[in-house]
């Protein structure tokens, strides 16, 4: 026998030995694979076999080395990960549910293919991550709920390419803000400003009110449950009940008091909602006094007439006040009673007296409504020195771990899809260029008429020449060939398009939408010919420029060939940028039509005849800041934000959603929270290190000798030094008074 044969005879034993290997793994722990190549095992699943520590074999069989993708070790009662785990290099997801582990190896540092992993309900403690998991440079799932978790494990935010970490059900109280917006917090100027004094707000959320203290709807005061809660403290039964035109007069003399004109320009809403309250109290009391002739007009079932005025009433004072001011009431059942009689004296006190306890507001229940509406409003205001930044991180960022729809569905339109979840959101911090569903929301000047819209969507979306032309035939003539087009004016005129031969021919020159080497690029004005008599037909002439990538002197054929085949994909109408679009009716009463419309191009949309441009917007950040201007696209983020939440039910604060656009657009342009965005926000050498490519920073700053003021948040934690927001916002002088010098004299003199 050769040296080659007996290699050869003994790689062939090798094999057989890890093949039988693999197949004594298998049949110890009743593996089922679905692989019938056991050397190309990709997945194994060791869920619920009671193991309290992972099989050694399994880290060492070469063949599960190379191939294995996907390993389940869930619910069994495992303590602790081998370090031969760090074997199993091509792993990319790894499920440990439901164990019993509370520490993670170093040794899984060495998976850098990894990108999903599943750690829920064990026992990890922050210390139980090793420092190492920053090489796990693909990680973009971690699940980490119902664990021992009291902080976010710092090396969690060494983890570049992570895009989902959910954390819920452990006793986490914080969370590590956006890191741009980390240092924001509000000044003694009322302006809201980062580290380095820049001002990214003049006045947080537009009125400087705390979002913690909103009573609902993003309102410092709840009138509605304000005047239930004075009526109950301030009965005042010995008072006189204000009529309708007191109350108004009353609500426009009271935010002209100089107590109330102190909190303007700020202020002006709320002042404006105080007034409001008063002339809505008037007029659901006039309203009720004059339903209360009902009763007495009323011949037959007086008591019902009654319950009418009691449900009017309802409205206004809620279902519980009435009953606890009425249905135990002895004298209004006798009052009741008595308004049955039609025409007596009794049922017209009735109704009176039902009134007067329903709609009943005296001049000292006002006046206490108003000092405790002022009172709500002072203590609603911004503190200086708030973290608001960090505040808004989290109250944005923390209800995104219950996002679970990736996609939205559009009611009432068939298949169109828009992003949401934490991809969206993603999209809109991040400041993508491209997104992964651009809609385009154009308005119509004709909203309430269908063919118009019809008419409009054909200007819209793109139509190529073989969707509208009958043939495209070639025509050898005995001295010329070209191309014969027919369009289809039967089905053009019904799909209400406006497109002829001459459109085609100007199309076909511009030559919107084709490749830069496309023989469409070669065609001049003499080489499309129109027919003065047949408006539906034009001729093509061949290029003589074409030179075959085969046979020169056979150019005409090819270029022939070449041209037949280019034409069809030409756009004759439309936006080439746009995919389609979709008629839709707007949700309310009037059920106007608008158009959804598939891709990019705003400008392009908004100046198709027949769109209201002034009301047509999208959802693509970088376009509506290039289109409309940076005032458009700040607001837009705050409202995409919104919008995303809305859909699972979340509702965040205005204020935090403005903060989050400023803080992207105060720059003049759109930056999103990256790396390159964060660049051109901050100047901070230590900050920026601490979030991505730490030595890339640092020897940048090396190189050309960077200074460091330590002033933000991140560094200041990292060189010890207290940070200036909350009660570090400012520094404490103290005059301290040098005490007398006592004059000492000399020994001897002491004597003398």
């Amino acid at each position: 026998m050769s040296s080659d044969d007996e290699d050869a005879g003994s790689d062939n034993g090798g094999d057989d030995k890890q093949s039988s290997l693999l197949k004594a793994f298998f049949s110890k722990y009743e593996v089922d694979v679905d692989d019938d190549d056991d050397e190309a095992v990709e997945e194994i699943d060791l869920s619920e076999k009671q193991l309290t520590k992972v099989p050694g074999e399994l880290c060492v069989i070469p063949q599960l080395q190379e191939s294995l993708r996907t390993l389940c070790l869930e619910k069994n009662q495992l303590k602790g990960l081998p370090d031969a785990i760090g074997l199993l290099h091509n792993l990319h997801e790894l499920y440990l549910r439901e164990n019993e582990l509370e520490s993670l190896p170093a040794a899984l540092a060495k998976l850098t293919h990894l990108d999903s992993l599943y750690l829920e309900d064990n026992a990890l403690s922050e210390s139980g991550f090793p420092n190492e998991m920053h090489a796990l440079a693909r990680l973009k799932g971690l699940c980490l709920q119902r664990n021992k978790l009291t902080r976010v494990p710092l090396p969690l935010l060494s983890l570049v390419a992570l895009e989902e970490l959910y954390l819920d059900a452990n006793s986490i109280n914080e969370l590590p803000s956006e890191i741009a917006l980390e240092d924001l917090s509000c000044q003694y100027d009322a302006t809201v400003r980062n580290s380095e004094g820049s001002v990214v707000q003049f006045t947080y959320g537009d009125d400087g009110l705390n979002p913690a203290f909103m009573e609902g709807d993003d309102r410092p005061v709840d009138f509605d449950r304000l005047v239930v809660h004075v009526k109950n403290t301030v009965p005042d039964r010995s008072g006189v009940a204000l009529s309708p035109l007191e109350l108004r007069e009353l609500g426009t003399a009271a935010v002209q008091r100089g107590e109330f004109q102190a909190i303007l320009p700020l202020g002006r809403k709320f002042l404006t909602e105080v007034e409001q309250f008063f002339y809505k109290a008037a007029a659901t009391l006039a309203g009720i006094r004059k339903n209360k002739e009902k009763i007495a007009s009323r011949k037959s079932a007086p008591a019902a007439a009654a319950a009418d005025l009691k449900t009017d009433a309802l409205a206004y004072v809620g279902q519980s006040q009435w009953h606890r001011t009425f249905s135990n009431s002895t004298e209004l059942a006798k009052w009741q009673k008595q308004a049955k009689v039609h025409g007596s004296h009794e049922q017209k006190e009735a109704a009176r007296l039902l009134v007067h306890n329903v709609c009943r507001l005296t001049k000292a229940q006002c006046e206490t409504l108003l000092r405790l509406s002022l009172t709500k409003y002072h203590r609603a205001m911004m503190e200086p020195g708030e973290a608001v930044g960090a505040i808004g991180a989290q109250s944005i960022s923390e209800p995104g771990t219950q996002m679970t729809l990736k996609t939205f569905h559009f009611a009432g339109v068939a298949s169109m899809n828009v992003t949401l979840g934490v991809p969206r959101l993603k999209e809109i911090i991040n400041a993508g260029k491209n997104i992964s569903t651009p809609i385009i929301t154009a308005a119509l000047v004709c909203a309430d008429d269908e063919r118009s819209a019809r008419i409009v969507k054909g200007r819209i979306e793109k139509t190529t020449l073989g969707e509208v032309a009958v043939h495209i035939k070639q025509v050898f003539a005995r001295d010329q060939a070209y191309l014969s087009v027919k369009l289809d004016m039967a089905a053009i005129d019904a799909l209400q398009l406006t497109i002829d031969a001459r459109t085609v021919r100007h199309a076909i020159l511009g030559a919107v939408g084709m490749p830069p080497r496309s023989i469409i690029k070669l065609l001049k004005e003499p080489h499309v010919l129109l027919n003065a008599r047949r408006p539906d037909k034009l001729r093509i002439l061949a290029p003589a420029k074409y030179k075959s990538a085969t046979d020169s002197r056979s150019s005409m054929y090819f270029a022939m060939q070449s041209l037949k085949a280019a034409l069809p994909s030409v756009i004759v109408q439309g936006i080439p940028t746009v995919n389609r679009a979709v008629i839709n009716y707007e949700e309310g009463k009037d059920k106007k039509l608008h158009l959804l419309v598939e891709g990019y191009g705003l400008s392009d949309v908004m100046g198709i005849p027949g769109v209201d441009g002034l009301h047509t917007t999208s959802n693509h950040i970088i376009e509506v800041e290039k289109t409309l201007g940076i005032e458009a696209a700040r607001f837009l983020i705050a409202s995409e934000v919104s919008y995303i939440m809305s859909a699972y039910g979340i509702g965040i604060d205005r204020r935090h959603l403005m903060l989050l656009s400023d803080i992207m657009t105060f720059k003049g342009e759109v930056l999103g929270i990256t790396r390159f965005g964060i660049a051109k926000m901050k100047e901070s050498v230590l900050m920026l290190a601490s979030f991505e490519k730490t030595t890339d920073h640092l020897f940048d700053a090396a190189v050309h000798s960077r200074t460091d003021a330590i002033v933000g948040v991140s560094e200041c934690i990292i060189m010890g030094i207290p940070i200036a927001v909350g009660t570090g916002i400012f520094k404490l002088l103290r005059q301290v008074d040098q005490p007398a010098l006592v004059k000492r004299l000399p020994l001897m003199e002491q004597y003398a």
